[in-house]
C-alpha cells in the first residue's frame, strides 16, 4: 500500500484500501460538490478518496516499529514515516483479510482529515 501510494499506482492503491459506508458517502458528497469539469478526473468516491491518499502520504521512507495481531483477519501495524525534508511522523494501520486478501482500513476520521483539504483554497 505505501509503495503504490508513494509511486502513484492508483489502482494497486484502490484494490488495497477498505472505505466503511460513511465515508464513501462523505466522498460522494464532496465529489458533487466539484465543479462539473473537473468531477470525471475522479469518477467515484473510492478513486477520489484514493487520490487524496496518495497526496496525502509524504514518503521518502517507511520504517516498521511493531505490529499487534487483533485476530487471524486483523492486525495493527505501527509505522515511522519520513517525508523528503526529514521530518517523520508514526502512524498506525489497521489490517482486515477478506476473500480478496488483506487490506488497509481507511477511518472515517482520516476521511474526514483527507476531505477538510478539498476545501482549503489553493495557493494562488
Amino acid at each position: 500500500m505505501l509503495w503504490a501510494a508513494a509511486g502513484g499506482d492508483l489502482g494497486v492503491l484502490r484494490d488495497t484500501l477498505e472505505f466503511d459506508e460513511t465515508s464513501l458517502a462523505k466522498a460522494g458528497a464532496a465529489l458533487e460538490r466539484l465543479p462539473a469539469n473537473v468531477r470525471p478526473d475522479y469518477g467515484t468516491p473510492d478513486k477520489l478518496l484514493t487520490m487524496l491518499i496518495a497526496g496525502n502520504v509524504p514518503l521518502e521512507s517507511a520504517q516498521w516499529v511493531a505490529s499487534q495481531v487483533r485476530s487471524e483477519n486483523e492486525v495493527t501495524e505501527f509505522v515511522r514515516l519520513r517525508d523528503a525534508q526529514g521530518a517523520t511522523r508514526q502512524v498506525y494501520l489497521t489490517l482486515h483479510r477478506d476473500a480478496a486478501g488483506w487490506r488497509l482500513h481507511v477511518p472515517d476520521s482520516a476521511v474526514e482529515g483527507i476531505m477538510q483539504g478539498l476545501t482549503k483554497p489553493m495557493a494562488q
